[in-house]
């Protein structure tokens, strides 16, 4: 059940939305003098908050995948960081991930 989760939040053609909501409402912040906003700021806070979650999600799930869903946790777990590394520059995303790795 774990996995299906994991793959509605972060399977590559799910991670579209959210990456167009990004693009959409983050990119002017890319300009180094760009300020964001009070909903920009809220909006990347939210992109850290899925991304901790989905991040826990998948160091749960393996821990309680099968020996045959070994190639499914790769295939999510790439799918995962390449959604990251997408938003990083808009998110710095990375942070709070690196912060839980250490």
């Amino acid at each position: 059940m774990l996995q299906m989760v994991l793959q509605g939040c972060i399977g590559t053609t799910v991670n579209q939305g959210p990456k167009e909501v990004a693009v959409v409402f983050l990119s002017d912040l890319l300009n180094e003098n760009a300020m964001p906003t009070n909903f920009q700021n809220r909006l990347r806070d939210s992109f850290k908050d899925f991304a901790k979650y989905c991040y826990d999600g998948l160091r749960k799930n393996e821990k309680i995948m099968l020996p045959e869903q070994i190639c499914y946790q790769q295939e999510l777990e790439k799918n995962f960081w390449k959604f990251i590394d997408y938003l990083e520059p808009l998110t710095n995303i990375k942070d709070i991930l690196y912060q839980e790795k250490g």
